[in-house]
């Protein structure tokens, strides 16, 4: 379970990876949908009506006080138009799923006091962070390198639809997080032969890890070594440059490790830090 504004714990083991065709699914990598029975609820007549469903689903234990389901909604807005607010958006997400039948119109529910939804809705999210670290927990080896491929599989952005909210980019930079400690997790056990161990297949572990975090000097320095074993020096290059503005970005300097790899590379100065 994604937890709305703290880290990602890991959640308990889910039955089954996929949905079954009746039960309630949930994508929240990418544009939020809720689908059953090969239907999808809609349309959302307002934002609010699909956020309401997200910000639940998201929240630790898909459950948020009414305080504070109005606050990260409507924030600024005076308590009771927050409030009839809200009674109005959780009206419209139940009209929007309604068309997945009585079941769906339950995965919403509230009382004067808190908001939650169905415990039994499969959320894609939530599968994807209890893969990861059922993965990460494995022992290096070809089963690991298996489950984390897979794991790592669905690279959509988590509510999409929610690029500004600040609700949503927690959660968000938590989950990339998690996906680049299986990826760095991936390019070390390749290279070390503890996964499917060749160059080719560790290079591109630690392009994947390098492109997702160019500021990531483990993964930056990990592939010059690489593309120097493959002689392709223009390409160790391009990684350190890269690298190089990445941490300027973010008001760091590069350190003497990878300064020291990049001075390896035949025919290329030493840059100035």
């Amino acid at each position: 379970m994604i937890v709305a504004g703290s880290a990602l714990p890991a959640p308990a083991p889910a039955p089954g990876a996929v949905p079954s065709p009746f039960r309630i699914g949930i994508r929240m990598l990418g544009p939020f949908a809720v689908t059953a029975g090969g239907l999808a609820a809609g349309p959302w007549q307002r934002p609010s009506a699909r956020r309401i469903c997200a910000l639940v689903l998201i929240s630790p234990g898909r459950r948020i006080t009414r305080d504070a389901a109005c606050d990260r909604l409507f924030p600024g807005s005076p308590p009771r138009a927050a409030a009839r607010s809200l009674s109005k958006a959780l009206s419209m997400a139940r009209a929007a799923l309604a068309p997945l039948g009585d079941h769906a119109t339950s995965l919403l529910s509230a009382d004067l006091t808190h908001l939650w939804a169905a415990s039994d809705a499969w959320v894609d999210v939530e599968e994807q962070v209890r893969a990861l670290h059922e993965a990460l927990r494995m022992p290096s080896g070809m089963s690991r390198d298996r489950a984390l491929v897979a794991a790592l599989e669905d690279e959509g952005e988590l509510l999409a639809d929610e690029p500004y909210t600040d609700w949503a980019i927690c959660p968000r930079d938590q989950l990339e997080i998690l996906r680049q400690e299986a990826r760095l997790a991936l390019a070390r056990d390749r290279s070390t032969g503890a996964g499917r161990a060749s160059q080719v297949l560790a290079t591109a572990a630690w392009r994947s890890a390098f492109d997702h975090d160019p500021a990531c000097e483990e993964a930056a320095a990990a592939l010059i070594g690489q593309y120097l074993l493959a002689g392709r020096r223009e390409l160790a290059a391009r990684v350190y440059r890269r690298s190089a503005a990445a941490l300027r970005e973010l008001g760091l300097r590069v350190s003497p490790v990878l300064d020291a790899r990049y001075a390896a590379v035949p025919g290329q100065a030493k840059a100035a830090r």
